[in-house]
């Protein structure tokens, strides 16, 4: 995978109307928002030139405490949530899933945004090795300060209940939480029954920027248009399908002016699709309670 990534002239072409924008977030569907070199200098400019709202969804181990300050300084004031994914109260169970990261560091580091005066929220996504841990992560998030904890049915397994990796030559498993609702079960993957799909973009009116300039209606869509330039013909119909699509297509359509590229005859034919309740990837994530993301209290 490509280290590829936005920069500031990038965004400047890319979004010429910025007056426009009421809401922007920046989470990384292939990466992490902060590893971006003017992620500071995007937000900036942004948060100068328009009247949106900002959110930023990081694990919070990229950067040391040099580069918050100056997210600090830069970006006060500025109507900005930042969410950091935190998915274990020890190091060892944090890292079973965020690999490469330092779950002290991350804590310092919400320590350090949360006492210069950002709200900061924890993203707690749910496994079977961290589930009986939530009442525990819910205190220590009121003891650091956070604005609150967001405990998350996660939609990493699809259809499986495991997830197997390999790190540092050592085999590693992730377990589906038994905790119901999950995200299985909110998708009904096994029975799935759905009368019309709801399109959480168009009702939004939003848009997914990737970080080489693609612009898809959401991260779902987004992430296989990626797939379909790196050879990766997916496990399932449903990606199959959407991977055969955007490889038909000339994706060049898809990069450019902001107000341009939404006109493209792609988004009015997506919608036409919706109609007949396709294609099956937009079925099953807005055709059923995929982003219901939150456990019930």
């Amino acid at each position: 995978m490509a280290n590829v990534e936005l920069t500031l002239d990038d965004v400047k072409q890319i979004i010429d109307e910025p007056e426009h924008l009421e809401w922007i977030s920046f989470c990384g569907n292939y990466g992490e928002p902060i590893v971006a070199k003017e992620c500071i200098d995007i937000i900036e400019w942004l948060a100068e030139v328009s009247p949106a709202e900002f959110r930023m969804h990081t694990n919070g181990s990229a950067r040391n405490e040099e580069w918050w300050w100056d997210f600090c300084k830069r970006l006060h004031g500025v109507p900005i949530i930042i969410n950091f994914g935190i998915d274990g109260i020890t190091q060892a169970k944090h890292e079973l899933y965020r690999r490469n990261t330092d779950l002290q560091k991350i804590f310092d580091n919400a320590e350090l945004l949360i006492g210069a005066g950002f709200e900061v929220e924890w993203d707690y996504l749910v496994f079977k090795h961290n589930q009986d841990d939530i009442e525990t992560a819910k205190k220590m998030s009121d003891e650091k300060g956070f604005s609150k904890i967001n405990i998350i049915s996660t939609e990493r397994f699809w259809s499986k209940d495991a997830l197997e990796y390999d790190w540092k030559g050592e085999k590693y498993k992730l377990e589906r939480s038994t905790h119901k609702p999950n995200k299985k079960q909110l998708m009904r993957i096994n029975n799935p029954v759905v009368n019309q799909i709801n399109c959480f973009a168009q009702e939004r009116q939003e848009v997914y920027i990737d970080c080489r300039g693609y612009i898809t209606p959401c991260c779902y869509l987004g992430m296989y248009l990626y797939s379909s330039q790196q050879n990766q013909d997916g496990k399932f119909h449903s990606q199959q399908e959407l991977i055969g699509i955007f490889r038909s297509m000339n994706l060049d359509r898809l990069k450019g002016n902001l107000n341009e590229v939404v006109q493209d005859p792609f988004f009015s034919w997506l919608r036409g699709k919706h109609l007949e309740l396709q294609p099956k990837r937009c079925q099953a994530v807005c055709g059923t309670e995929i982003n219901r993301k939150l456990y019930n209290e």
